[in-house]
């Protein structure tokens, strides 16, 4: 993430609500499209990005958000209904989880 920091005027604009969303949404779209279509660190989907995600207070902020963060944007997928269903509910995991709060 040091890479962010060249660019001062987008952390200072950028909320952690924003920073998540776009994460969110680039990874999904990463996860879904990496096997049919090329996705590099220099190759962003600028209008499904620019479509898909609320205007930023500051242009250009999704590309160079996609830029600076697409090494992780792979893994940072995730399918929440997926990992309910890996894990189950059961009564043990709602003892343990009501422990933790």
């Amino acid at each position: 993430m040091k890479e962010l920091e060249k660019f001062p005027s987008i952390i200072e604009t950028l909320s952690g609500q924003e920073t998540f969303i776009f994460v969110t949404v680039a990874a999904n779209f990463v996860h879904q499209n990496k096997n049919s279509i090329y996705l590099g660190k220099y190759n962003a989907p600028h209008h499904y990005l620019n479509l898909a995600l609320p205007a930023p207070s500051m242009p250009g902020t999704w590309e160079i958000l996609w830029t600076v963060l697409f090494m992780i944007l792979e893994e940072s997928q995730i399918d929440p209904a997926s990992l309910i269903c890996q894990q189950g509910l059961s009564q043990d995991n709602d003892k343990k989880y009501s422990k933790d709060l």
